[in-house]
């Protein structure tokens, strides 16, 4: 009579310490300030400053440094140009709002 050879036992295996993965963090941004078109100087309000600093940068007078130059362009044609400077100023004196369109 041929026996099966005995089954061997089982070994037990060693687990490692596996930590938890760390709790997610979560930081607050704040919401981004809103673009005000016209606001050259970013101080928040359009004022006849705002117009004389676009004029003087499209006149070539100065050069824009500091500030938000990019708000310069009023009528979104992708320009700065003397047109927006009448924008600003026609919105200082209550006559219209900003907007592109």
């Amino acid at each position: 009579m041929v026996t099966a050879p005995p089954t061997p036992e089982p070994t037990p295996t060693r687990t490692p310490n596996v930590s938890p993965p760390p709790a997610p963090t979560f930081t607050n941004t704040p919401a981004p300030t809103p673009v005000l078109k016209g606001d050259v100087d970013c101080d928040g309000e359009l004022t006849l400053e705002d117009s004389m600093n676009i004029l003087r940068t499209t006149g070539k007078v100065q050069t824009q440094s500091g500030g938000c130059p990019s708000n310069g362009d009023v009528d979104c044609s992708g320009i700065v140009e003397a047109l927006d400077a009448l924008l600003v100023l026609r919105v200082v004196a209550g006559l219209t709002n900003v907007g592109c369109g």
